[in-house]
């Protein structure tokens, strides 16, 4: 009995002296390296150069916060599906990959700043007669699954708790893919009748020749925000910080106006 109470006793002692379990951000710091989740697919905010290393805006921007934290910085690509679910907290530290904040999503994911805004539009084949959104109607339409288009075109958009964003056509059938590239090329190929994409990935591809074109007005402007594993405060903290102290010194938009040519971080 004496010695089941001493050695109850000396594992309690044990576990008062383990220390708690570190912040991301401590074991950030401890490695050295900032890990970044992007996805690698979608110019200009990332893509794969011919060289093979990574480019783009959301590259440049996961590259500065890294900067002002005084690590470096490592990129990974866990996936849309899994960066949504949240369950990357032990690959990766932060995700810049154009998360557009809603409701839903903080639910399972931290998004502590936002580090610019992105217009989505409607294409259509460069060589079909539709010249309108409003053409797209009953027509079988593409989008990347969920995202903020794939609920626009549900006509479920609700952008971080504010009012319901009014889709301005209504689509006979919705074909989900993977990402926006993916859209654009079936659309190029006539595969379906249209897609909603973001506008920016949209120009790139129609600038490098794609058989696509870009049906007049925005449909819907969004922010986009860096994420975060839920339960990581100081890492949130830190983050927010330097998102804030790139977009105060300038540097957030020089970074915008060299991918986009106009400034979309303020």
């Amino acid at each position: 009995m004496h010695m089941n109470r001493r050695l109850l006793l000396a594992g309690m002692a044990t576990l008062v002296a383990l220390p708690a379990q570190a912040s991301a951000l401590s074991r950030a710091q401890a490695r050295g390296t900032l890990r970044i989740a992007v996805e690698p697919d979608a110019p200009p905010f990332a893509f794969t150069q011919s060289t093979g290393g990574l480019a783009g805006y959301d590259i440049d921007v996961g590259a500065a916060i890294a900067q002002r934290l005084n690590l470096r910085p490592s990129y990974l690509a866990p996936g849309w599906q899994t960066i949504l679910d949240g369950r990357w907290a032990a690959i990766a530290d932060i995700a810049v990959a154009g998360v557009t904040p809603t409701s839903a999503r903080r639910r399972r994911i931290d998004l502590p700043v936002r580090y610019g805004s992105a217009g989505v539009v409607a294409i259509a084949p460069k060589a079909a007669a539709t010249a309108t959104v409003q053409d797209l109607t009953a027509k079988r339409i593409a989008v990347t699954a969920d995202t903020t288009m794939h609920a626009y075109v549900r006509d479920t958009l609700v952008l971080d708790d504010a009012a319901r964003v009014p889709r301005r056509f209504a689509p006979g059938q919705v074909l989900t893919r993977v990402n926006d590239r993916v859209v654009m090329e079936d659309v190029a190929a006539a595969r379906v009748d249209g897609g909603v994409v973001s506008l920016a990935e949209a120009m790139t591809a129609e600038r490098a020749g794609l058989g696509i074109k870009i049906l007049p007005g925005v449909l819907f402007v969004e922010p986009i925000a860096i994420a975060v594993p839920r339960g990581e405060p100081a890492l949130s903290t830190a983050v927010r910080d330097a998102v804030e102290a790139l977009r105060a010194d300038g540097t957030l938009a020089r970074l915008s106006q060299t991918w986009f040519g106009l400034d979309l971080a303020q």
